[in-house]
């Protein structure tokens, strides 16, 4: 009876290093999903693995990163037109527990000429797919009364239509 255990225990524990093994060999394009770096890496990795060709993820960053500083710059100007192009049509934003659609947004965003400049820092690319990309970002506003400056936390995802990256979504606070 011992002998059955013993065997049957070491047939359990090699097979689970099998199917362990394997699954760390399938899984090595989202391992240590935590890392933003790892994510990118990973979204150019299944790209190529798809056969196309490979993602610069840093230059997927970059253009993210310029459409929002162009948003930024548009809502700081109260610019709706230039609001109407750069927000994807299924556009939604929670801002203080109040949802917003994109006619919601414009509407309601006659500009702030109280900011200074706005800076966007510590940009990170959570993942991208091609078409659809979640950029997280920290943004810091000076104003021109000189009071001290305010930074927050946002989360956004971006949609690609007619080949121009779009927001799609705005999360505050992450």
């Amino acid at each position: 009876m011992k002998t059955i255990f013993v065997v049957a225990l070491l047939a359990i524990s090699i097979f689970s290093l099998a199917c362990n093994k394997a699954n760390q060999e399938n899984s090595n394009l989202t391992a240590n999903s935590n890392s933003p770096q790892t994510n990118a890496k990973a979204s150019a990795n299944i790209a190529q693995a798809n056969g196309s060709a490979p993602v610069d993820s840093e230059q997927v960053k970059q253009d993210l990163v310029a459409v929002y500083a162009e948003f930024l710059k548009a809502m700081r100007e109260g610019d709706k037109t230039e609001m109407d192009r750069l927000l994807a049509d299924d556009f939604s934003a929670r801002l203080e527990a109040k949802l917003f659609d994109k006619a919601d947004w414009i509407q309601g965003s006659p500009g702030n000429p109280e900011i200074k400049t706005q800076e966007i820092t510590g940009p990170e690319l959570i993942s991208y797919d091609g078409n659809t990309a979640v950029l997280h970002l920290t943004v810091r506003n000076s104003w021109n009364d000189n009071n001290p400056p305010s930074i927050y936390m946002r989360s956004a995802s971006f949609v690609k239509r007619g080949g121009k990256w779009q927001i799609k979504n705005v999360i505050n606070g992450i």
